[in-house]
């Protein structure tokens, strides 16, 4: 299997392992290839890739780490101390731009259960929460595709300090409150005093989407980025 291909479906290989700790590589292959027809994905790995993908990508990862591709619920997400309980506000609120996909479904390993891959991750959770703090006057929409931003150079484990200093200066402008604001926060982007925060990982689209996919469950391709922050 190309190496592409692994990258495209290891966010949800992870997400997978990472709500079922007690599950195989042959376990994990049989319910990602039935998430992925249900996301219209096709080419699912192999067992032995999805093996391969947990022994050199998932077995290294430190336990908080492993934490971060967790789906959200409450209370269980903060019981289990994936996340403080001053979060539950904000990740509720996150929760329920993707409310509409949750339903109920059985499998045969699940009677019947609350689809988990259609809930936020950890990561993006309690990067929301962040962002959320830092502006929580900020539209709901704009607060979650900072926030995706943010996990995904997280999860590229290689954030670049433009990025940082784009949402700072977002932040510090905060051109969603007034025109005046928007003027000096424009005028400060021309002049390149800031810099933008459209900065997102390089990667192929199919790498890209698996991010996304990761972070925000299925139907990601139609959840795009805003852009002109």
């Amino acid at each position: 299997m190309p190496l592409t291909t692994d990258k495209a479906w290891a966010g949800l290989i992870k997400s997978v392992k990472a709500n079922n700790p007690g599950w195989g590589a042959k376990r994990i292959a049989r319910e990602v290839q039935a998430e992925g027809e249900r996301r219209g994905l096709s080419n699912p790995p192999h067992e032995r890739t999805v093996g391969r993908i947990l022994r050199r990508e998932w077995d290294p990862l430190a336990t908080e780490q492993q934490a971060q591709y967790r789906s959200f619920y409450w209370p269980e997400s903060l019981e289990r101390g994936d996340l403080p309980w001053e979060a539950s506000f904000h990740c509720l609120e996150l929760l329920s731009t993707q409310y509409h996909l949750l339903k109920k479904v059985g499998s045969p390993d699940h009677p019947s259960r609350w689809q988990s891959y259609a809930r936020p991750s950890i990561r993006l959770c309690r990067c929301f929460w962040r962002i959320s703090m830092a502006a929580p006057d900020l539209e709901l929409g704009w607060r979650h595709d900072l926030a995706k931003k943010l996990a995904l150079w997280e999860a590229a484990g290689d954030r670049p300090e433009d990025f940082c200093r784009g949402i700072e200066g977002y932040f510090i402008f905060a051109p969603w409150r007034s025109p005046k604001s928007k003027q000096k926060y424009d005028k400060a982007i021309a002049e390149k005093s800031i810099p933008t925060t459209d900065q997102i990982p390089k990667a192929s689209p199919e790498t890209r989407r698996a991010y996304l996919e990761e972070l925000v469950g299925p139907h990601a391709d139609r959840i795009g980025f805003r852009g002109g922050h």
